[in-house]
């Protein structure tokens, strides 16, 4: 897998320094600026499933506001009690949130350095296994179901994600990963590195150039949808549900507020749809 690269997707090497030089000056910023770089807060486990930590990126006004609603479903809707980790430049907005740890980086207006600080919070995790989930997603049935489902399969692979066709079919969907801390760090910490050099345009394209015979694998394909496929499929509402700028494009702000709210039990409606 690691060989075959997306031609369309490769940077050519001038934007690739470009993103080395302002994902370098992102770092120093987060190493070195006043109030970045430390994690703030105290969790509690959920009893139902202790070892468990869920985690997300929420960077700019946009994705923070869902954030803050794929927090509160999952929360209502997921029924999980444990702990949750947030990355963000907007930590105020969470830093008062029971049982959530907030890491507070830096601002950047680069999707990239945005999309890598992904793997900066799973570097962090002190609990034995991270399920990483995208800002735009919600949950609408109890985690700890989907979580039973998914976790035998961290014995045989680390890291687990939903297939993609994206940069090929059978790639890796980086919206929900689901990690064995410890043994998965190894390909964490390559998927950083990859990240960093801005050879590709995506942190999944990343992740498929480092895949190796260690990992990642592929979840079940169960539990999981985007929305705009679930729209026309109301008999299979999954667990976690991914809204994306698809949906947004697709659907009028009202649409989308009534079917989230009516079909999927989604208490916080974000203010921001564009």
């Amino acid at each position: 897998m690691a060989d075959q690269e997306n031609s369309a997707d490769r940077r050519p090497l001038a934007r690739q320094l470009r993103h080395r030089r302002r994902e370098a000056a992102w770092r120093a910023r987060l190493l070195f600026g006043r109030g970045y770089g430390t994690i703030q807060g105290q969790t509690q486990p959920d009893p139902a499933c202790p070892e468990l930590a869920v985690g997300a990126v929420a960077m700019g006004d946009k994705y923070a506001d869902w954030c803050l609603t794929m927090i509160t479903s999952l929360r209502a809707r997921g029924q999980y009690r444990g702990p949750i980790y947030v990355i963000t430049d907007l930590p105020a907005l969470f830093t008062d949130l029971e049982n959530v740890r907030v890491l507070a980086v830096p601002s950047t207006r680069h999707r990239l350095i945005a999309k890598g600080c992904k793997q900066v919070l799973m570097r962090l995790i002190d609990e034995p296994v991270f399920l990483y989930l995208d800002s735009d997603l919600v949950i609408t049935s109890p985690l700890r179901e989907w979580y039973d489902t998914m976790k035998p399969c961290l014995a045989d692979v680390p890291v687990l994600c939903y297939s993609d066709v994206k940069p090929y079919d059978n790639a890796y969907h980086g919206g929900v990963v689901l990690i064995d801390v410890k043994r998965g760090m190894p390909i964490v910490k390559r998927w950083q590195q990859v990240v960093r050099s801005g050879a590709w345009g995506s942190d999944q394209a990343c992740l498929y150039s480092v895949a190796g015979d260690d990992g990642p694998g592929h979840l079940p394909d169960t539990g999981f949808m985007f929305l705009r496929n679930l729209i026309n499929h109301e008999d299979q509402i999954t667990c976690i549900v991914h809204v994306t700028n698809g949906a947004l494009r697709d659907y009028s702000r009202a649409e989308l507020e009534s079917y989230l709210s009516e079909k999927l039990g989604v208490t916080r409606i974000p203010s921001s749809f564009d």
